[in-house]
């Protein structure tokens, strides 16, 4: 479920998610506060789970949009 389709809604797909996971970041986070953040959000299909968040920054990384910290934690790139 990378990309949305027609049986597939945006929120769903990991491109999707990966946008309401990126608001999510306000500053230096670990992984559980995003998930925790992100599990709250009434955009957040109740399938989710810590995977396809930890899919998500996996995908965020990639792209350039998020990096870890000294610290190990998430912040987003400027």
């Amino acid at each position: 479920m990378i990309l949305p389709k027609k049986h597939i809604n945006l929120s769903e797909s990991l491109l999707g998610l990966s946008a309401i996971v990126l608001s999510r970041i306000e500053e230096d986070k670990n992984i559980d506060e995003i998930y925790v953040s992100v599990a709250r959000d009434k955009r957040t299909p109740k399938s989710t789970d810590i995977d396809t968040i930890v899919l998500c920054l996996d995908f965020l990384f990639a792209i350039g949009l998020v990096h870890l910290n000294e610290n190990g934690g998430v912040v987003k790139c400027n």
